[in-house]
């Protein structure tokens, strides 16, 4: 498949939503999966901010949150252009976060987006990822050449096995899919732009 590329010329276009990605959604293969009018347009810095595994998913392992961090802090995500009709199907993927709007500052202009955060009654920072959702989100890092010290910090979890072998091998085919593609698409050149308010 070939990744789709946005460009800025159509952030305030009445049919375009902007979706800031972070978790399992990072790389652009898994979210065009999902959500097939995705379209990749930058690498967004979001300071302030860390990423933890403390929403607890349906299968009872941690899933990514952004949450506050302290001033040095500063974590990264991607950028995605995509139909705004489509904004229901993914609060039903989301399902667990609310949809919060932020706004960015990207090729100079300021525009407003969304992304997701875990609602408050689903965190346990008891939580632990499972190994191949910790995967799916270091491949989407390294597709996207995020940051170093960003990757850096996913590595301070202790990811767990799955224990249902099914649902364990489906995702597998998942991941050996994405590594795939990062050996066949060469990084892409992204803009590169910033969180200014949430």
């Amino acid at each position: 498949m070939i990744e789709k590329l946005a460009t800025t010329e159509t952030l305030h276009s009445n049919h375009w939503a902007l979706y800031l990605a972070y978790g399992s959604n990072l790389h652009p293969y898994r979210l065009q999966q999902r959500i097939a009018s995705s379209k990749l347009i930058a690498r967004i810095e979001i300071p302030n901010h860390r990423i933890c595994f403390h929403k607890r998913g349906q299968d009872g392992s941690g899933k990514c949150d952004l949450v506050n961090g302290e001033y040095n802090d500063r974590c990264f995500g991607a950028l995605y252009q995509m139909a705004r009709s489509d904004i229901g199907e993914l609060d039903l993927i989301e399902a667990g976060y609310q949809r919060n709007n932020i706004q960015l500052e990207l090729a100079g202009k300021q525009c407003s987006g969304f992304t997701y955060q875990a609602l408050p009654e689903l965190i346990d920072d008891r939580l632990q990822p499972f190994d191949w959702y910790h995967e799916l989100i270091s491949l989407g890092a390294d597709h996207l050449q995020i940051n170093a010290n960003h990757r850096d910090s996913l590595q301070q979890c202790t990811p767990l096995s799955d224990p249902e072998s099914k649902r364990a091998e489906q995702q597998r085919r998942l991941l050996q899919q994405l590594r795939s593609y990062n050996r066949n698409h060469s990084p892409v050149t992204l803009n590169s732009g910033r969180v200014i308010s949430q």
